[in-house]
Parts: structure tokens; C-alpha cells; sequence
């Protein structure tokens, strides 16, 4: 599969390493970042991945403390992606024109990032450091957006947490989201 391109060692706070990398992807380069405990990821360690807001991107306020706090609370490493049109690939602001014509076709937005999700998921399991019976999802907003069809199409996926996610609302009445969500739902096991 794809090579992970590591940014270097990371930075490293209260025990906790930041490192960013880049997986060459289908459509563009993916960017993320992955937090763990400071003198590496444990043998045969769970993975949590960590899908972020609409508008935001991997390093949001809200997706640091989370990805930081898997770490510091349960030593499970965790890592967020920018999504499709997000942050480095594209940089999109929540409740944009731009945002909106991302969201036009909810299907094609969805396979997309999960596609990259797949891709950053084998990659990183090829590194070896990660249990593959141990990989979760955490994502809230667009993170369930996107997660819904990620965890029902992903027998990778253990558990997942979703939440702040629905049929109305901004996003899901500017595309067909709300039908998708209905008809994937269901495969969520």
C-alpha cells in the first residue's frame, strides 16, 4: 500500500508526541497527524481514528484535545486526517460556498473520504505497531457524516463513536446525505 511520509519526529508535550505525515493518495496528497504516548507507540497497541467537523481540519480545536487525550487518559494512540477540501487539501470554511459544493453529491463526498480513510487506515497498520482487532472511530459532526458509511463499510472498524450527526440541518439539506445516512445506517454493526 501507500508509504507513510513522516514530518519529522513531532513535537512532544506533557508526554505526549504530535506527528505529522502524508500518504500519497488517489486524488491528492492526504495529510494527518498522529498523537501518542512520548517514547513511541506500545507493541500491538489499539488505534483510535478521529474524524473532524465540517470546515475544520485535523488540528481543529476540538480534535487536538481528543487525539491528546486518548493518549494521556487511556495510552491509545489516535489519529485525524484533513478531509477531502479540508484543511491542507483545500482549506475549506465551515458554511462556504465551498464547503456546500463539497457536500453537492453526499455520496461521492463520503467515498471519497473514506477511500483515504481506508488507505491511511492499511497504511498504518502495515507499520506493524497497531492491533488490527483494536481500531476504533471517534468522529462528531462531519466526522459522522462521514463516519456513518466509513464504520458500516469498514469491517476494520471495531467500535466507533458518533455523534452531533442527523438527517437535517445545514449541511444535510444542501445534498442528499440524509438518504445515504438512512440506506447506511443499518450496516453499522
Amino acid at each position: 500500500m501507500a508509504d507513510i511520509n513522516w514530518r519529522g519526529d513531532g513535537t512532544v508535550a506533557d508526554g505526549v508526541r504530535e506527528r505529522e505525515f502524508e500518504i500519497p493518495g488517489a486524488r491528492d496528497t492526504i495529510t494527518g497527524v498522529m498523537w501518542s504516548p512520548e517514547g513511541g507507540v506500545p507493541t500491538n497497541s489499539p488505534l483510535v481514528l478521529i474524524g473532524h467537523g465540517g470546515g475544520g481540519n485535523k488540528k481543529a480545536p476540538s480534535i487536538v484535545p481528543t487525539g491528546r487525550g486518548f493518549v494521556l487518559e487511556h495510552g491509545i494512540p489516535a489519529v485525524a486526517i484533513d478531509a477531502p477540501g479540508h484543511g491542507e487539501r483545500g482549506g475549506v470554511a465551515g458554511r462556504s460556498p465551498e464547503y456546500y459544493a463539497l457536500w453537492a453529491d453526499s455520496e461521492v463526498m463520503t467515498d471519497n473520504a473514506n477511500a483515504d480513510w481506508s488507505l491511511v487506515l492499511t497504511s498504518l497498520l502495515e507499520t506493524g505497531w497497531f492491533d488490527p482487532e483494536r481500531v476504533g472511530w471517534s468522529g462528531m459532526s462531519m466526522g459522522s457524516l462521514i463516519g456513518v458509511p466509513y464504520v458500516a463499510s469498514e469491517p476494520r472498524i471495531k467500535v466507533a463513536a458518533l455523534g452531533l450527526c442527523g438527517t437535517a440541518g445545514s449541511t444535510p439539506s444542501r445534498s442528499s446525505i440524509g438518504g445515504l445516512l438512512v440506506n447506511r445506517a443499518p450496516l453499522v454493526r
